[in-house]
C-alpha cells in the first residue's frame, strides 16, 4: 500500500521535471502564436493535477483500510509494468516525432496506451488513436496556427 501512496508523488516529481524542461524552450509573443513550450506545459499541469489527486486519494484509502502486513504495501508487477510502458510511450513519441512526424508518433502512442488501459477490440483502439492524432494535429495547426517543423 505504501508503494501506491508514494508512486503518484514520484510521478508528480517526474511531471515537474518535464515541465521545468519545457520552460527552457523558446517563447513567442501571444500575437505570434504559442511557443514550443506551450503544449508540454499544459501536459505538465494536467498530469501534475491528476498525480496529486491520485496521491491524496490513495492516502485517504490507506487511512480507511485496516492495518495491513508490510508484504501488502507494494504495487503489483502489472501496475509497475504498465507505468513503465506509459513513460516509455511518451518518451518514445517525443523522440520519434522528428523522424516520423506528429500524426504517426501520436497515433502509435495513443494506440499503445489504450491497449495498456484495456480498450478492446484492437480495431477500435486503432481507429480512436488515429482520429485523436489527426484531430490534435488539426486543432493545433488550423485552430492555433502552430506550424509543425516535422
Amino acid at each position: 500500500m505504501i508503494g501506491r501512496i508514494f508512486f503518484p508523488f514520484f510521478l508528480f516529481l517526474v511531471v515537474i521535471v518535464y515541465g521545468v524542461t519545457a520552460q527552457g524552450f523558446p517563447v513567442m509573443d501571444l500575437q505570434e502564436g504559442f511557443g514550443p513550450g506551450f503544449f508540454p506545459t499544459i501536459i505538465m499541469a494536467i498530469a501534475g493535477l491528476f498525480a496529486l489527486i491520485e496521491g491524496v486519494r490513495q492516502i485517504a484509502e490507506y487511512r480507511r483500510l485496516p492495518k495491513q502486513e508490510p508484504s501488502d504495501w507494494g504495487i503489483s508487477f502489472r501496475e509497475f509494468t504498465n507505468s513503465l510502458i506509459v513513460i516509455a510511450c511518451v518518451v518514445g513519441a517525443v523522440v520519434s516525432m522528428p523522424y516520423v512526424g506528429f500524426i504517426p508518433a501520436s497515433a502509435v502512442m495513443v494506440l499503445v496506451l489504450s491497449i495498456v488501459m484495456g480498450l478492446r477490440p484492437l480495431w477500435k483502439s486503432a481507429v480512436i488513436s488515429l482520429l485523436l492524432a489527426v484531430g490534435l494535429f488539426l486543432v493545433f495547426s488550423e485552430g492555433f496556427g502552430v506550424v509543425f517543423a516535422f
